[in-house]
């Protein structure tokens, strides 16, 4: 939550609390692609494995408003975009070039997640349920 902005609905009654604008909604398109839609603006990423540790990704990021109605909302998702590119998502692109470089080591025979991931292990799950296990 790099803008905290959920935090202001402490003090609100549970019945007069609204999320509009203060969550971050991810949609994992099956097996690449990501749209994650924020307050202001929605990402699109689309991930491209080329080896083992290296992988490339392909962002677009587009205002959630139309910006001939308000040249504001323009300018309000992209310090958003750039806050979110400088922050939280380089703190998540760094933590994946580290777990691509330690695959491509070949000092870890298997990979545990931790307690608060299970949907990571529900997709790998399909995943090697729909292509089965593929020698590598």
């Amino acid at each position: 939550f790099p803008f905290q902005r959920i935090e202001k609905l402490a003090g609100v009654e549970p019945a007069d609390r609204r999320v509009d604008g203060r969550l971050t909604y991810v949609h994992h398109l099956f097996p690449n692609v990501m749209v994650a839609t924020l307050s202001h603006f929605t990402t699109v990423l689309a991930m491209e494995p080329v080896a083992l540790d290296r992988t490339e990704v392909y962002t677009w990021t587009l205002t959630n408003r139309n910006k001939l109605d308000n040249e504001q909302a323009l300018a309000d998702a992209k310090r958003d975009a750039q806050f979110v590119n400088n922050t939280g998502q380089q703190e998540d692109r760094d933590m994946v070039e580290a777990i691509q470089r330690g695959m491509h080591s070949g000092a870890n025979d298997y990979f545990t997640f931790g307690r608060y991931e299970p949907l990571i292990v529900h997709f790998h799950g399909n995943l090697t349920e729909l292509i089965g296990d593929q020698p590598t």
